[in-house]
């Protein structure tokens, strides 16, 4: 036998529209249609979630406990802490800035840390602090 094989990525015409959010944060017509770009484009993207995206107003990766995160000079900031047990009533969460000393300084009442432009004096440690009020 003697031929040639050709690859083809799927033809997605005939599937329904179902949008589709991507790992990537990019709405799909379908699942079909993520698929065929991953295809055509050698990614592998996956399907976050049925329906449209959420609005990412910058997205950042998501770190854990100690991660560092480098933004230069002017760029804007925008982290979100959030906390993984439910409690009755839920934890206040706020940021605080470590200086050299190791003292702390309330920079956020909400836990969302937000800085519109960066400056070389906005370099340091931030640490997001969850209270849980008592009520007795």
């Amino acid at each position: 036998l003697t031929g040639t094989a050709e690859c083809a990525c799927k033809d997605c015409g005939g599937f329904p529209y179902n949008i589709t959010c991507g790992t990537n944060c990019k709405n799909y017509f379908n699942a079909c249609s993520l698929d065929r770009d991953n295809c055509r484009d050698g990614t592998d993207v996956g399907v976050l979630r049925e329906g449209y995206c959420p609005r990412v107003v910058t997205p950042v990766p998501h770190t854990s406990a100690g991660d560092e995160l480098y933004f230069s000079e002017g760029e804007k900031l925008q982290v979100t802490c959030t906390v993984s047990s439910f409690s009755n009533p839920p934890p206040e969460l706020y940021w605080v800035k470590e200086d050299e000393n190791g003292r702390e300084t309330q920079v956020s009442d909400s836990a969302i840390l937000r800085i519109r432009n960066l400056e070389a004096d906005d370099e340091g440690n931030f640490i997001s602090v969850s209270v849980i009020q008592q009520h007795g």
